[in-house]
């Protein structure tokens, strides 16, 4: 340890994860690692992560905790720090008591296929028992299942319960389930007068530095540090939705040697939630007329100076024109349609001029409708081709500020030019909607908007 820089530790650290953990490298390169100042109020950090300092998160450190430990041992650290982002640990506030959500932290983080860092090293292996484990609080509740009850809020809850019950002494949780520290001093100067008599003193300076090792690990997950390493978390949504954006654009296959309960728990804290409600609104209400009108109550941006105030300004024309496709190939049921029409009809009662159509491989007439409409006529049963619709408009020179299609999106659909201005509402069982519509909803979200 003592021939590696602080530098060379870290990349070494990331070479063994890119071997075995390559898909943790890919959200290592989403933070940066700052050395902590040599100052008096740092000297208690081991290591943290910082959210609320910068946009993104910083993981920070003090050298004399780096030096103490091991190229194999900062890895396992650098993964755990990972997992406390990737399970949302650090992008909210720490709950009360600190020490408690601490060790809840530690534990829920702590990912079993994390020792194969330790284990490629003999000396290593002994560090291991200093790592945080599930034992405490299979001792605190017998029924404890390591793959359903190892979350976050479940293991604060345990011990928070646990420790308000007076007949808990509170063992074990300040050496993560291992020895206390009285008793693994004594064994160290044990094992250190053995080595004194039978080995070298090289022998004896490599125990001494693998009993600092031990101690720097064991002080790193000890409650007495939670206010130190918590210092830096916080809400942050703008990392927050980083992290669900990577984790959920990252493959199945990617994962690698992560075991399957640990990436369901990371999947599970970064699950995007959306109000079709809201996307429905947000997509009719943000679709905005190209034609201008003079105002002025807007100064003209062109003419200033002099002409201030006398020449009006410009601003879109509040109406907007929304055309709804409906898919009519035979896969889309009429009451799914009808109630589709019936949905969006909720959100055009502000006098938006609406037109509507029917398509397969072909486009029907577009027909302008002046109010919302009860009742359509559906004709066709063919194939599947949306861009006979964007065709038609464009054959018949028409501008529309909105197009929703209704269909089971079982096609092939090239991004257009007019991609931003596409929304999908579609069935059930059909296919993912295109990545560049500017959104989609499914029927079943339509039947829960009704059904509310």
């Amino acid at each position: 340890m003592a021939n590696l820089t602080i530098d060379d530790k870290f990349n070494k650290a990331c070479q063994c994860i890119s071997i075995w953990h390559p898909v943790y490298i890919s959200f290592y390169s989403m933070i940066s690692r700052k050395a902590l100042p040599d100052k008096e109020e740092y000297n208690d950090v081991t290591m943290r992560l910082n959210l609320m300092t910068d946009s993104y998160a910083v993981l920070e450190y003090n050298n004399s905790f780096i030096e103490k430990i091991s190229a194999e041992s900062l890895a396992t650290l650098i993964c755990i720090e990972l997992n406390r982002l990737l399970l949302q640990h650090c992008t909210k506030r720490a709950g009360s008591p600190v020490d408690l959500h601490y060790i809840a932290s530690n534990i829920s983080a702590n990912d079993p296929s994390l020792k194969i860092y330790l284990n490629l090293n003999n000396d290593s292996q002994s560090i291991i028992p200093k790592l945080p484990s599930v034992d405490i609080l299979k001792a605190i509740k017998p029924d404890y299942d390591s793959k359903e009850d190892n979350f976050l809020e479940r293991n604060f809850k345990i011990l928070l319960s646990a420790m308000k019950d007076e007949s808990f002494s509170g063992e074990g949780l300040d050496s993560n389930g291992s020895d206390s520290k009285g008793s693994d001093s004594k064994g160290s100067e044990a094992k250190s007068s053995q080595n004194g008599e039978s080995n070298s003193g090289n022998d004896s300076e490599e125990e001494s530095d693998l009993e600092k090792e031990k101690q720097a690990i064991s002080d790193h997950f000890s409650p007495k540090q939670a206010k130190r390493n918590t210092q830096g978390w916080g809400e942050n949504d703008m990392i927050k939705e980083q992290i669900k954006k990577i984790v959920n654009e990252t493959p199945a296959s990617s994962w690698g040697n992560i075991s399957s309960d640990f990436v369901f728990k990371i999947m599970s804290a970064n699950v995007h939630v959306i109000d079709p409600k809201a996307v429905l609104r947000k997509a009719i209400a943000t679709a905005f007329s190209e034609n201008m009108n003079f105002t002025r109550l807007r100064p003209n941006r062109k003419y200033q100076g002099k002409y201030l105030g006398w020449l009006p300004g410009q601003r879109h024309e509040q109406k907007h024109n929304i055309l709804i496709a409906t898919d009519v190939s035979g896969s889309m049921s009429d009451d799914d349609v009808a109630l589709a029409f019936s949905c969006v009809n909720d959100f055009l009662r502000n006098g938006t001029s609406v037109s509507y159509c029917t398509w397969d491989v072909t486009c029907g007439p577009i027909k302008p409708t002046r109010y919302p409409s009860k009742q359509y006529n559906l004709s066709g049963k063919g194939g599947t081709d949306p861009r006979c619709v964007l065709e038609k408009i464009k054959l018949e020179n028409l501008k529309y500020d909105l197009i929703v299609f209704i269909t089971d999106c079982q096609f092939i659909f090239e991004r257009p030019l007019n991609a931003k201005k596409i929304f999908f509402i579609r069935t059930e069982t059909g296919d993912k909607a295109p990545d560049w519509a500017l959104g989609n909803i499914t029927m079943n979200d339509i039947k829960n908007m009704k059904n509310k």
